[in-house]
């Protein structure tokens, strides 16, 4: 499965969204907790859950979960849960986008432990490949982006 298509911007709305709204949302907030604790240096707290705001300054980062399935043992569930994120990086050069995606990879790829109380057994990169390539935004300055897919098992909250 490849990637899939997300508008990255909504208008006027800025985050943190309510991200309670998806059936596991606490994972989004473990995400987001790995994420701004590793890479704070390089985007401080431009990591956004779902879309940007329009006016996002260069670089940040953009992630949702794409699907989410708890794991089933015969007549009875696992306790776990898989999930794929997809984790988009937006720079304002095809280096600093590149630097930035390496900088995710090594956030996120290999992780196991605990985030925002979500016991997380796993995470690995599937999947890497380039957005738009120098497509300006609406300042007109142009953008690159990169987007990492992410499989994430972790303990289901019940």
């Amino acid at each position: 499965m490849g990637w899939i298509p997300f508008i990255e911007t909504v208008g006027d709305l800025a985050p943190p969204y309510d991200i309670s709204l998806t059936d596991w949302g606490y994972i989004e907030e473990a995400v987001y907790e790995i994420l701004t604790g590793e890479l704070v240096i390089n985007v401080g707290t431009r990591v956004y859950p779902r879309a940007a705001p329009q006016d996002a300054e260069l670089p940040y980062i953009v992630y949702h979960q794409i699907s989410g399935l708890p794991d089933r043992l015969i007549a009875t569930a696992s306790g776990l849960v898989k999930a794929r994120f997809q984790v988009n990086a937006y720079a304002s050069s095809f280096s600093g986008v590149d630097a930035l995606a390496d900088k995710i990879r090594l956030a996120l790829d290999g992780y196991s432990g605990t985030a925002a109380n979500v016991k997380i057994q796993s995470i690995f990169l599937q999947n890497e490949i380039s957005l738009e390539q120098g497509e300006a935004d609406m300042s007109g300055s142009e953008r690159y982006g990169r987007a990492l897919d992410f499989i994430i098992w972790f303990d289901e909250h019940l």
